[in-house]
């Protein structure tokens, strides 16, 4: 037999028997009855009931067995003493004193049990099975008083509100004192009025509090956020969780927990209002901001990628990121998010294919983000417009290669006339020979004529950023009377105004005028003073015959202006040299410089406008100059849309 201190459990299933006997013989044999009978018995044996008290104090047993007629006091005597401590431990009575009025006053004083003793062993299989079921009953109700003590502890120590009600919501029939605190009510009066909480909610919130109680009542599990407490101006939000509980399919009770969520609900509105902000923000961006998820796919994005790009954000929800670059940046870009990943920053390069096929340059930045616990989330980054600095490039080394081909020119090409110059003053020295001095007069005017172009080369090869709304016949009238002589005729038809640089077109017809008089008429010519009237329908007038005839006109395509001709009916330009007439210094006459033509090209260039050479109806020369902006509202149907069979190869601008 064995024994564990007082507070410390047995094993899982063991039953500790306190035996009370003055006869340790029979203690004995009743202890190895009692084990034999059921293997979970453990008996102790004492021969007093004054030394069963103190054994019961120090240690912890499941059932008391005793005899009736014991030393110091009897078992009626022991029974009541134990029960001033242990009112409901099993106590069954064992005893050879059989009669009615002992086992009567036995169980008045509390006793689990009454068994007679008897001459054979039956007797202890019956006293085990006793035994088994008052410890089984016992440790039942002891578990039950624990978990209903638990529990009320945990009701009375819980900030939410528990609360159980009738089905239709009349009766209440639990709820914890948390209640007073969350509503702002008294539970008193909750339970004379069960549906009293509602004054305590929010009035623009009691309707979807009563239609929520209504769908509880019907059998449905029902969530809701509402505000309540008049004490605090209604400044306290609950959430109400309402469960039916249903016996035989009908609704009979409603239960359900409210948790006071003021916090909560000031966090989500603070993080509302921070997404928002931060929304806004990035949506006032004229960068784009993108979040790529772990596979590359737009997460997301602001306002600017979808201006940007022309994409819906029901077609960027499902686009990858690479799918909007062009493909042939899109290596770069895997390369570039990669080192972002690794490294924690990235820039690169690559131009944005729009919707409509377009392409944008952007510099895109890229860093990594992840879940909080390290592992990646994606990349994020912001992608700016450089199609401004890219222009500036391309300006830049336009400029550069304008000044090498300068700095080139001018040491070649004036070395020549300044060796000229030289030999006809020597000359002039030597003979005193004035033709010599007319031939450097010459020199030195073709000079001129070559600086003059080279300074427009240099200067008029500048991006034209801001340019006027321009009259193109008073630039015209203007170009003629400085160039064309009074034996020349100038043809115009009519064109509306334009957008460009006012110096610089005058320039370009005063280099393209210039061109038509060197190559179509002869040189001795005085500038006339006025332009012919002529009819617009392309009809010419009488022309003289050692003059050359210049026309000027529009271009059309599908009905719109898209830039203007000028035409002469000189010579021509032979088709297989029209793709040098441009190039600095080419020239075919004598007395140019070669220089005029490249002085049209870099005012075209400078316009982003692009000229071409072709033969004219005449057979003469064709300079055809398209991309120009006209202004608004302008007619095309006298446009002429050029030839296209002779027109010469396109330049690239």
């Amino acid at each position: 037999m064995t024994g564990g201190s007082r507070g410390e459990p047995d094993a899982p299933g063991t039953i500790r028997v306190l035996y009370v006997d003055d006869d340790p013989d029979l203690a004995e044999v009743v202890g190895r009855f009692l084990a034999e009978e059921n293997d979970r018995i453990e008996t102790t044996a004492v021969q007093s009931p004054l030394t069963g008290l103190d054994r019961l104090d120090a240690e912890m047993f499941d059932c008391v067995v005793s005899d009736y007629d014991t030393p110091e006091m009897d078992g009626l005597d022991f029974l009541r003493s134990l029960r001033e401590t242990r009112p409901d431990l099993p106590f069954i009575l064992f005893t050879s004193e059989g009669s009615e009025s002992v086992a009567g006053e036995a169980i008045a004083a509390g006793a689990t049990g009454y068994l007679q003793k008897g001459t054979g062993t039956e007797q202890y299989a019956v006293l085990a099975n006793r035994i088994e079921n008052a410890v089984e009953q016992y440790r039942a109700e002891r578990f039950a008083e624990q978990t209903q003590r638990r529990l009320r502890e945990l009701m009375a120590n819980t900030p939410d509100v528990r609360w159980m009600l009738s089905a239709d919501w009349s009766e209440l029939l639990y709820v914890n004192d948390a209640y007073e605190e969350v509503y702002g009510a008294t539970v008193a009066e909750l339970r004379e009025r069960p549906r009293s909480f509602l004054e305590a909610v929010h009035p623009a919130d009691r309707e979807d509090v009563r239609e929520a109680m209504e769908r509880v009542s019907e059998g449905q599990t029902v969530d809701l956020d509402y505000r309540v407490g008049p004490h605090c101006d209604y400044g306290r939000w609950v959430h109400s969780r309402g469960h039916p509980v249903t016996e035989d399919g009908e609704v009979v009770r409603v239960v359900g927990h409210s948790r006071e969520v003021t916090e909560r609900r000031e966090r989500e509105r603070e993080l509302r209002e921070t997404r928002q902000l931060l929304t806004r923000s990035l949506n006032a961006l004229d960068d784009i901001y993108y979040a790529l998820d772990p596979d590359g796919y737009v997460e997301h994005w602001n306002d600017a990628l979808e201006s940007v790009t022309g994409h819906d954000a029901e077609t960027l929800e499902g686009t990858r990121g690479l799918e909007l670059l062009a493909e042939a940046d899109r290596e770069r870009a895997t390369a570039a998010t990669r080192e972002a990943v690794e490294t924690g920053s990235a820039r690169f390069e690559a131009d944005v294919v729009t919707a409509d096929g377009d392409r944008v340059p952007y510099e895109f930045t890229a860093a990594p983000i992840d879940d909080g616990t390290g592992d990646p989330r994606g990349v994020i980054g912001i992608g700016r417009d450089i199609s401004d600095r890219k222009a500036y490039e391309r300006s830049l080394e336009s400029k550069n290669k304008r000044l090498e081909a300068f700095a080139g020119i001018v040491s070649h090409d004036l070395r020549n006339p300044l060796m000229a110059i030289d030999s006809h003053l020597e000359l002039y020295r030597a003979t005193d020979d004035e033709e010599h001095l007319d031939a450097l007069a010459e020199t030195v005017d073709r000079m001129g004529r070559l600086l003059d172009d080279l300074l427009s080369i240099a200067l008029h090869g500048e991006t034209v950023e801001d340019p006027s709304r321009l009259d193109l016949e008073p630039v015209v009238e203007t170009a003629r009377k400085g160039t064309l002589g009074a034996g020349d005729t100038l043809e115009y038809d009519p064109l509306p105004p334009l957008y460009a640089d006012d110096d610089r077109l005058h320039r370009l017809f005063e280099n393209l005028f210039r061109n038509a008089v060197e190559h179509g008429s002869p040189a001795d010519r005085s500038p006339g003073d006025e332009i012919p009237t002529q009819a617009t329908d392309g009809g010419g007038a009488s022309v003289d015959a050692d003059g050359v005839t210049v026309r000027v006109g529009p271009l059309s395509s599908d009905g719109e202006h898209v830039g203007f001709y000028v035409a002469d009916d000189g010579p021509g330009i032979p088709e297989e040299t029209r793709d040098r007439v441009f190039e600095s210094g080419y020239s075919t006459g004598d007395g140019g410089t070669g220089y005029g033509l490249s002085v049209v090209q870099s005012v075209a260039d400078a316009h982003d406008w692009t000229v071409d050479v072709t033969a004219s109806e005449s057979g003469g020369a064709r300079f055809e100059v398209r991309d120009v902006t006209f202004a608004d509202g302008a007619d095309s149907t006298e446009a002429d849309p050029g030839p296209t069979a002779e027109r010469g190869p396109e330049r690239e601008r």
